[in-house]
């Protein structure tokens, strides 16, 4: 059970957050849409985007999403609205929804994809190219996800000083090193309209505790959403359906 902490008792009623001076980030896989059998499977509710849109209105401007996802993939789903987004584990930044996209860091995978395209033999894995990042994912295939990874690790061994490579929920992520959840958040905050604001971080797994970890350093929140139970989190969501239903209930407060 989570620990009784003055931040997990915090009022986070829709009324309390349309009034105070919060920032919500928020990731979007297992987090606001429910985990599909492959990142082009998933179903994205009809009233997300307008749900969202209104949200960002109470918060005078201060949501945006920090995901795996480029930030080209991230606009396809939620259109015709765009937020503030983070992409790519914040290789990607636009800081406001008409600002252009800015490459936080960059490094050459061509060795890495290279290396890498062996996997795709096994049945069920695929190889997402980012192209600033790749993602392997593993949702439909019999495999052990630590010999994977071994094997991942051990092909990319030499190029360790450029990349980092982090598991997910059921996806191995190869990004530059350096650049996270964390480091957006730090830069998100460091601007209007989330300058003097106080964080909320919401995520699922395992690539969202850097997010965690910046959100609780800046006196935030960090909410996990799932079964998982992350040390790092201050609250807990059950599942997507109740982020969506925060976020409703939120949308409509006045």
């Amino acid at each position: 059970m989570p620990n009784e902490t003055q931040d997990s008792r915090l009022d986070l009623s829709a009324s309390s957050l349309a009034s105070e001076r919060w920032a919500l980030f928020l990731d979007i896989d297992g987090t606001l849409i429910d985990i599909a059998p492959g990142p082009d499977d998933v179903v994205v509710p009809v009233t997300l985007a307008s749900d969202l849109a209104r949200v960002r209105e109470h918060l005078g401007g201060a949501v945006a999403v920090i995901s795996g996802r480029a930030i080209e993939s991230i606009d396809r789903m939620l259109a015709p609205l765009r937020l503030a987004a983070a992409g790519q584990h914040g290789a990607q930044m636009r800081y406001a929804p008409d600002d252009p996209v800015l490459a936080a860091a960059a490094i050459d995978l061509s060795t890495p994809r290279r290396r890498l395209a062996p996997v795709t033999a096994v049945q069920g894995v695929e190889i997402e190219d980012k192209g600033m990042s790749l993602a392997i994912h593993y949702r439909k295939a019999d495999t052990h996800p630590g010999k994977l990874r071994d094997w991942i690790v051990e092909s990319l061994g030499d190029l360790g000083s450029d990349l980092e490579i982090m598991r997910g929920r059921r996806v191995i992520e190869i990004k530059p090193r350096g650049i996270s959840k964390a480091t957006a958040v730090s830069a998100f905050m460091s601007r209007a309209p989330f300058l003097g604001r106080r964080p909320i971080f919401i995520g699922d797994d395992k690539t969202d505790e850097d997010g965690f970890r910046a959100a609780t350093a800046a006196g935030g929140l960090a909410i996990q959403v799932g079964p998982r139970q992350s040390a790092l989190a201050t609250r807990w969501m059950e599942n997507p359906s109740a982020v969506r239903r925060w976020l409703a209930e939120l949308s409509r407060a006045g």
